[in-house]
């Protein structure tokens, strides 16, 4: 009897420590999400992004207006935007009935494709980044200087 008294003590000691540990362990795990939050944008590429002829077809589920934003890489004006383009990013995850934003890296392959959808005045040597406003199927608004897309995507995150 004593020892099946010292055997039952035991396995309570021992589940204890389980439980003990999981939540321990369950708790570390939520503060390091809450503290890092790994599912927020951070930088441009961490943003959906599209090819140069998903520019129009994309649908997002709750409205029929999105953003695309166009930029090279290692381009000044790219860096002067690209944080607000982020800020954002991270505006639509918090609330859906902004506009969605895509990004689309302006390379040699797909530069004819993208001069397709923009406008005839679009400067195609120095008119990178670009921010399009696709309605319903088509390029409603092309912004293509930093002023203008920095006032539209804050002007977006003040309406709503």
């Amino acid at each position: 009897m004593a020892i099946n008294k010292k055997k039952d003590k035991l396995t309570i000691n021992f589940v204890y420590k389980v439980v003990l540990l999981t939540v321990t362990i369950a708790f570390v795990i939520a503060m390091l999400l809450v503290i890092i939050k790994p599912f927020k944008y951070r930088a441009l590429n961490n943003i959906p992004s599209i090819t140069a002829n998903e520019i129009t077809t994309q649908s997002p589920s709750n409205n029929t207006q999105y953003f695309v934003f166009i930029y090279e890489k290692d381009n000044d004006e790219t860096d002067m935007v690209k944080d607000k383009v982020v800020e954002y990013a991270r505006y639509t995850q918090n609330n859906s009935e902004a506009k969605k934003i895509y990004v689309l890296e302006k390379t040699e392959d797909n530069s004819n494709t993208i001069l397709g959808f923009l406008s005839v005045s679009f400067d195609a040597e120095n008119g990178y980044p670009c921010l399009l406003m696709i309605s319903s199927g088509s390029v409603a608004q092309t912004k293509d200087t930093v002023s203008t897309i920095l006032t539209t995507l804050d002007s977006e995150m003040a309406n709503k």
